[in-house]
């Protein structure tokens, strides 16, 4: 009777132990330091970002990437490499083509954040 005590007691343990933040209700909320005012094709983009869990305290996270799919289904992806303070990242950002592209913010182990489409130009102000 004492070792299944002592084996319920270290199984609880170690479920707890490995209990990732997702099973535990967490989340995240991503905030861009700032966004240009348009996205041309062709230019690189260094956007800066800061990942919060429970949209307050700055964490830092497993795998974060910006993701763009442009409606040809393309899909881009722009790793986010840790930069200064705790939970903040920069990715490099470039687009191959002008149009629409939706996109996300993957923030493991929390679930990726959609965000509005974007337009991006062909050109300069066209």
């Amino acid at each position: 009777m004492r070792s299944l005590t002592i084996i319920a007691a270290v199984l609880a343990l170690s479920l707890g132990i490995f209990a990732s933040p997702v099973v535990a209700g967490g989340w995240a909320v991503t905030t861009f330091d700032n966004l240009p005012d348009q996205f041309v094709f062709g230019h690189e983009y260094a956007l800066g970002y800061t990942i919060r869990q429970h949209g307050v305290t700055p964490i830092n996270v497993d795998k974060t990437e910006i993701l763009a799919v442009a409606t040809t289904g393309r899909t881009l992806s722009f790793p986010g490499k840790s930069d200064g303070a705790v939970g903040h990242y920069i990715a490099s950002v470039y687009f191959p083509a002008g149009g629409t592209y939706s996109w996300q913010v993957t923030q493991e182990p929390f679930a990726p954040q959609d965000l509005a489409s974007i337009s991006v130009l062909g050109a300069a102000g066209t």
